[in-house]
């Protein structure tokens, strides 16, 4: 049987249950730690000199030392042992993994996590994926701009997963007011659309809070409307305990592939109210989800009204989202991955 070897390092803002690293413990996957003393060798060096082959200056993407050490400890492992190497973040991890031989046993995997709107930025030397064996996307919005730097043949779409048991509603749950909707991360959010969206609520019969969750430099300004609720960061915890307060998630968007708050808030039976960009629509339907084009405040601040004034239809999306969410869960999400694993060794 092929070991199977994931360089997994997870985002520092995910929590314990969320996050595209809890692959690994759903595959049982050997995770690939960062060796220390590669790690002592490498921050030793001048900051920038690891990133002179890989990196424009000042790309601002999250990249760091540990990454580096991973990928030369993934490739050791390589060197000596047929394996499948599959870097989960392929946009911080499938660095040096491009620089390796070509010729070797087992296989080389990357996940891309981002729209083609920033995935230049995030990769600047792409051509580093044509050594790949294969490309995972998270959404087919991602497929275009990908057949151009690999085979389609090398291509799978398998979509992100979620943490179904600790993400779950509660149960025979009291009626929810006011009507609460829960606006959660900051990446590609539309801040504009947000405060928009809103100024638009603010004015109707049925009154709406919003409950934000995100980095400062998002939420900045929207500590002055009385109908907002500004968050620190929170627990694991607490971040269910948010979920399960709300009556909707909100996600106002400039692009989308996967995402967290989306899947984690349908686990939690929310009904979803959404800009529809990128991969939105492949992670919902239309029984769980209301969706509005790209910039409309105006179809997002009816979709809210719609929710807050029609309590069985938002009980009912609710449920509906719980049900697509499971169709997500990380053992779901394994097996599809196990099935890739299997078409690139044949």
């Amino acid at each position: 049987m092929t070991r199977i070897v994931h360089i997994a390092a997870p985002m520092p803002r995910h929590g314990a249950h969320s996050g595209y690293a809890r692959l690994s413990e759903a595959m049982s996957a050997r995770v690939i730690a960062p060796p220390r003393l590669a790690n002592r060798l490498l921050d030793a060096m001048p900051a920038r000199l690891p990133r002179l082959f890989l990196d424009p200056p000042n790309s601002g993407w999250y990249w760091n030392n540990s990454f580096l050490a991973a990928e030369l400890a993934a490739l050791a492992t390589k060197a000596v042992k047929s394996c499948i190497i599959h870097a989960l973040y392929g946009e911080n991890s499938f660095r040096w993994l491009g620089f390796g031989p070509q010729k070797r046993p087992g296989a080389l995997v990357a996940t891309l996590h981002q729209p083609q709107s920033v995935f230049f930025t995030a990769m600047p030397q792409p051509k580093l994926l044509e050594r790949a064996d294969a490309l995972i996307a998270l959404a087919p919005c991602q497929m275009d701009f990908l057949e151009k730097l690999c085979p389609k043949t090398r291509i799978f779409f398998v979509p992100h997963g979620v943490d179904t048991h600790f993400f779950r509603p509660l149960e025979n749950v009291a009626s929810k007011e006011p009507f609460t909707a829960l606006v959660v991360g900051s990446w590609l959010r539309d801040e504009a659309l947000l405060n928009s969206t809103i100024q638009k609520c603010s004015g109707m019969d049925t009154p709406i809070r919003f409950l934000i969750l995100a980095e400062d430099s998002f939420k900045k300004g929207l500590e002055q409307n009385a109908h907002v609720k500004v968050l620190g960061r929170v627990s694991d915890s607490g971040l269910l305990d948010l979920y399960r307060s709300a009556n909707c998630l909100l996600l106002p968007l400039k692009d989308a592939v996967a995402s967290n708050a989306l899947l984690e808030g349908m686990a939690c039976g929310l009904p979803i109210a959404a800009t529809d960009v990128g991969g939105v629509s492949a992670y919902t339907n239309a029984d769980c989800a209301l969706l509005a084009p790209a910039g409309n405040a105006r179809r997002l601040a009816d979709i809210l009204e719609f929710l807050a004034q029609n309590p069985q239809a938002c009980s009912e999306m609710g449920r509906q989202a719980r049900l697509q969410a499971l169709s997500h869960s990380w053992s779901a999400i394994a097996q599809k991955m196990r099935s890739v694993y299997s078409a690139i060794i044949q």
